[in-house]
């Protein structure tokens, strides 16, 4: 498996949280049959200076991964995320070790930038009917994990997180509209598209963008209509709606 998870700190990490993982969820690269998840272990790596071209190894005995069901998200230098399609990504099922590649086509230069690792999960799906259930706060919206975690997998590709997702509306009548919330199908982040602007969502372990509709190969879990009232100053009302496939 690999996530997200997955970070918006204000940003771009929801992470998995935190750390600049998009909190919410992670992109996992496999899975098997159910098995209880152990305690969570988080490891990051900065490269700076001298690229990375080619294949690199993270080994488990440095970032403490104690099976293959753990997520990991790359950014570049800038903290922006690398997209899951622009990189080889494997972890050997005996070692735990993970194997990156970065190719010349995508990384002329090199890679710099960070990872994060994150674990570890299941080897299965949760089975709570809750398992990342949106739900309007009032004046945002919010994708909820359930007890020590929710995994979830979609189109092959395994979502997983142990924290919760938010994204609360500015009070301007402006930005009165449609919010989507979904899992992005490359980077595995939680996302939040506004209809007017991303400038209008203040996301907390997610990340916030342009929208008016659920991208292609994304994975459907809201959507909100944002509207406004006037209590001595435009509040913001949200409703939403389940999109959920489970």
């Amino acid at each position: 498996m690999l996530e997200f998870p997955g970070i918006n700190d204000k940003k771009r990490r929801m992470t998995i949280n935190k750390f600049r993982f998009s909190p919410a969820t992670l992109l996992l690269l496999a899975m098997s049959m159910a098995r209880p998840a152990a305690a969570i272990t988080t490891y990051s790596l900065t490269v700076s200076g001298s690229c990375w071209t080619g294949a690199h190894t993270i080994y488990a005995s440095d970032s403490g991964m104690t099976n293959r069901f753990y997520a990991a998200t790359v950014f570049d230098s800038n903290g922006s995320y690398i997209a899951r399609s622009h990189y080889g990504a494997t972890i050997d099922t005996g070692t735990y070790n993970l194997t990156l590649t970065f190719g010349a086509a995508n990384f002329p230069d090199g890679f710099c930038g960070t990872i994060h690792l994150r674990g570890t999960y299941g080897s299965g799906d949760t089975s709570d009917a809750n398992d990342f259930v949106p739900a309007s706060t009032g004046t945002g919206v919010g994708v909820y994990h359930q007890n020590s975690y929710s995994q979830r997998t979609v189109n092959g590709k395994v979502y997983a997180s142990d924290i919760d997702g938010t994204a609360s509306l500015a009070y301007t009548y402006s930005c009165a509209g449609t919010v989507h919330a979904y899992f992005d199908g490359d980077t595995g982040q939680l996302t939040f598209a506004h209809s007017v602007a991303h400038s209008c969502l203040y996301p907390t372990n997610a990340l916030a963008v342009d929208g008016s509709s659920y991208p292609d190969g994304s994975v459907p879990i809201a959507t909100c209509s944002v509207y406004y009232t006037w209590i001595g100053f435009a509040y913001p009302v949200v409703t939403c709606a389940d999109d959920r496939s489970w």
